[in-house]
């Protein structure tokens, strides 16, 4: 089939990371793929086409259409959906239009004005495409409820590569020494961009909470403004005192690394879907402390621990958890964890998942 991802964007977030994995896995299964973002950011963009998947801007859209010819429409995101919709009446052959959600409505207030906008007009549209994938079953229902009347809708978890073997402690040992921690630290990572959903107010009360308690304790934050020019976060650091003891590391490619360096990975987020996050996290055999928002349950399961969201004390006392646990005991739970994310979220289940779709979409378009 010719697959067409409009998106959003390509910054590296959850929803655009695994994007990245998608459209080049369905790319080595004999279809064609093509990328068109809309935003600005297009830090996935080298990725993609050293796979083999171009990628094109929004300018070239309705002239890629007539060349590319493609049988499938893919929106991705708020934006994306709209935009792939509109644009499939300029494409040759009527190609099938399917969006896909990769976000849960929990604290809808926390978006921006854009967004709800985005929200309402998805919605008031929400019929028209040819189905509607979510990669959560928390989202299909919260969707649905705001209005999102589908002709198909179903749930695609999110799906990941699960690294064989595991990861060694000599490559544990490396990824501390690069940033800078030492051994007998306790490291907690949080890898999320800065955004009011992400709540990294009650992250860092959290850690503040857990820092009076262990004074080996040390703090990772990663992600998109997260970093010492983020005026609003270093105040917070600053007033619970734990300055010196958290690295502000911004946006990263090696998110892998911070993930391997730590002991225990978190979010402390208002409203998820199904975070990548996370599930980067167990693939990696690292243990996970977070809150019980959208799929995060399901995603974990005993593997790690679920705390109550909106509870600074509740993420603190998860941490200490599995703080007050042997090494072996936490390396077991990690491995846990690791197969887990094989098991229920490897790659190719989401991949042959996107596939079957995309082929009822087409044969219902024929």
């Amino acid at each position: 089939m010719r697959l067409m991802f409009v998106t959003s964007g390509l910054s590296r977030g959850g929803a655009e990371m695994f994007l990245s994995r998608l459209a080049p896995r369905l790319s080595s299964r004999g279809h064609e793929c093509l990328v068109v973002s809309l935003g600005r950011d297009a830090s996935l963009s080298g990725a993609l086409a050293s796979a083999g998947v171009p990628v094109v801007h929004a300018g070239r859209i309705l002239g890629t259409l007539r060349r590319f010819r493609p049988q499938v429409i893919q929106g991705w995101m708020y934006r994306g959906n709209v935009a792939a919709l509109l644009a499939a009446p300029f494409a040759p052959g009527k190609p099938a239009v399917v969006w896909s959600i990769r976000q849960g409505l929990n604290d809808r207030s926390q978006g921006p004005p854009a967004t709800e906008l985005a929200i309402w007009t998805s919605a008031k549209l929400a019929r028209r495409p040819v189905a509607i994938v979510y990669n959560a079953e928390s989202a299909k229902r919260q969707h649905e409820a705001a209005g999102f009347a589908a002709v198909e809708a179903c749930v695609i978890p999110n799906g990941i590569e699960v690294p064989q073997p595991a990861g060694s402690e000599a490559a544990r040992k490396a990824a501390r020494a690069g940033l800078g921690l030492a051994a007998s630290a306790f490291v907690v990572a949080m890898p999320a961009r800065w955004h009011p959903v992400k709540n990294h107010r009650g992250f860092v009360r959290a850690a503040g909470i857990f820092a009076r308690r262990r004074p080996e304790a040390r703090f990772l934050m990663a992600g998109d403004g997260v970093d010492a020019g983020n005026a609003t976060l270093t105040q917070w650091l600053r007033d619970e005192g734990i300055s010196g003891r958290t690295a502000l590391l911004g946006p990263r490619t090696d998110v892998d690394a911070v993930l391997t360096a730590a002991d225990v990975a978190t979010l402390a987020s208002h409203g998820e879907a199904l975070p990548n996050a996370l599930l980067e996290a167990m693939a990696l055999g690292t243990p996970c402390v977070a809150p019980d928002v959208g799929d995060i349950g399901a995603l974990v399961g005993d593997t790690g621990i679920v705390v109550a969201a909106g509870d600074a004390q509740a993420l603190a006392d998860g941490w200490e958890r599995l703080a007050a646990m042997s090494a072996a005991e936490r390396h077991a739970l990690g491995e846990s964890a690791r197969q887990r994310a094989r098991d229920r979220y490897g790659l190719d289940r989401a991949v042959s998942a996107f596939e079957a779709l995309y082929l009822r979409a087409v044969n219902t378009r024929l």
